[in-house]
């Protein structure tokens, strides 16, 4: 008898300690505390935990979550006040309805500090100006990075070398110039410095230039924060003199509704480059020459991406198939596009993050400007058509490009103790940029005998490396600050080279060996 009632107190006491920890429902609606509307998206997550949700078109959410104590449940929103709510595990969290306040001042929005990898509250608004790419792209599609900041960022216009498809970009910032001899801002893409050159190659094709920007594709841009004036110099010395762009590329969320994991997209986008401008005979006797070399460029794309994930880990993986042609021939652009954006949380004290980007891209430009083996050169600088270069000849010049990029970055976070956070990360930006020039020998030039071929190769290899602690505190009652300490280490190194051969003894030889 003694011993069946130390065993029915053996029971109890384990029926006792597994019933102090409750597996919680927590349920309920996200509005606006103005208008009383829904809101979609929202950020639903435990302080201090791995467990999270976000509310779906209807603004309601639903998570669960084993406890024994209070806890903290906080929710977030682009544009609005973040709350947070205690709350007790023995009371009906089922039906619960959170208002949240618009944030005029955008007091939770980030910028960079001077540490590409950190962000803080934004301390210097009039000097910051952001574009939430992700947002205009999911309402309309975008050619390039030139669309998509133009008449969105004041102070800045972004604008092509050329009218040609694939030409390089260019920044224009008011208050921006400065010390780097380019007047161009640096540029960093998920904390990685890219090579933001504008370059012609080694063989110039009429005064076009290119650069790396053409790579990106405006579908994986989620953010875009640029500095200019004395607050980039401040932040980065005279490295940031023209100005900062940190562009931040989407990463994985969680999907609203209760059982769902994954979000897939798949975009088509079909349209035409055409000639915005046509010559008059009152302007130029060879008007009607010089129209007739441009055509109407097709543009066929392909994007398909998903996104998804749990508390512990998120992604979004995508690839973009871009076909596109310019409106004079020899002009084109083939570009496929691979990314991986990872994040991982092992633990409360951990996270993990990985960004990857893979890019196969290969353009032709035509000769254009004032150039004599050009088309418009041949049709408008004198009466007579052609005069300086037969318009077969002109055709049949090929100039041809052929890259690849890969830009990733690995970022871990510590947070030992609460308010104190250890961020160390690295990425590399590596691209090989080859050029191919060449005049056949069967065919007259002004400039070539017997043919040409010209060979450039450009590798740019740069690494970012970062290290920096973060604390917050609070200086008196309701007045919070954030301290940040760190550095970070840039490596660079580029090597070109090239080749040429001429005077080809027949036309069947036609390349370098």
């Amino acid at each position: 008898m003694k011993k069946l009632f130390q065993l029915f107190m053996v029971i109890s006491l384990l029926f006792i300690m597994v019933s102090l920890s409750y597996s919680v429902d927590i349920k309920g609606v996200v509005k606006d505390a103005e208008t009383d509307a829904a809101l979609a998206g929202v950020n639903v997550f435990i302080e201090s935990s791995n467990a999270g949700t976000t509310s779906d078109n209807e603004g309601y959410f639903s998570l669960s979550y084993e406890t024994e104590k209070e806890f903290t449940l906080t929710i977030s929103y682009v544009g609005y006040r973040t709350a947070a709510i205690s709350l007790n595990p023995m009371d009906d969290l089922t039906r619960l309805e959170i208002e949240l306040s618009e944030d005029v001042f955008e007091s939770e929005e980030i910028v960079v500090t001077g540490i590409a990898s950190r962000t803080s509250k934004d301390v210097a608004e009039v000097a910051i100006s952001r574009v939430k790419a992700s947002e205009y792209t999911q309402i309309q599609p975008y050619q390039s990075m030139t669309q998509l900041v133009t008449g969105k960022a004041a102070g800045v216009q972004l604008k092509s070398t050329s009218g040609n498809v694939g030409g390089s970009i260019r920044f224009f910032m008011r208050s921006g110039g400065g010390l780097n001899g380019d007047e161009q801002p640096i540029i960093y893409i998920d904390g990685v410095r890219i090579d933001n050159t504008d370059f012609t190659g080694r063989y110039t094709s009429g005064g076009q230039d290119m650069s790396i920007l053409a790579n990106l594709n405006p579908e994986d841009i989620e953010n875009i924060e640029i500095l200019k004036g004395p607050a980039s110099a401040a932040s980065y010395g005279t490295s940031g003199s023209n100005g900062v762009v940190l562009i931040t590329t989407k990463k994985g969320k969680l999907i609203p509704g209760i059982g769902k994991n994954i979000s897939l997209d798949y975009r088509y986008l079909s349209g035409m480059n055409t000639q915005s401008y046509e010559y008059k005979d009152e302007d130029f006797i060879t008007a009607q020459d010089a129209n007739n070399v441009f055509r109407d460029g097709r543009i066929n794309q392909h994007t398909i991406s998903a996104s998804g994930g749990s508390s512990a880990l998120r992604y979004y993986v995508a690839f973009d198939n871009r076909d596109e042609d310019g409106i004079l021939r020899n002009n084109y652009m083939h570009r496929k596009s691979f990314r991986a954006n990872i994040n991982a949380f092992p633990n409360e004290k951990i996270s993990l993050k990985v960004n990857a980007g893979y890019t196969i891209s290969d353009l032709a430009r035509p000769q254009n400007d004032n150039n004599i083996l050009g088309y418009l050169g041949n049709t408008l600088l004198f009466s007579v058509p052609y005069m300086f270069t037969d318009s077969l000849s002109v055709e049949n010049i090929t100039d041809t490009h052929h890259n690849n990029q890969f830009i990733g970055s690995v970022q871990l976070t510590y947070t030992p103790i609460t308010n104190l956070e250890f961020m160390a990360g690295a990425g590399v930006d590596n691209y090989n940029w080859r050029q191919d020039k060449s005049f056949p020998p069967d065919l007259p030039y002004p400039t070539v005998d017997q043919g040409q071929r010209s060979i450039y190769n450009r590798q740019n290899r740069q690494l970012t490396y970062d290290l920096n602690a973060r604390y917050s505190y609070n200086i008196i009652p309701k007045l919070r600050a954030i301290s940040i300490l760190g550095a970070q280490i840039f490596e660079r190194k580029l090597q070109t080279s090239y080749s040429q051969s001429e005077d080809f003894d027949t036309e069947l030889m036609t390349d370098i060996g």
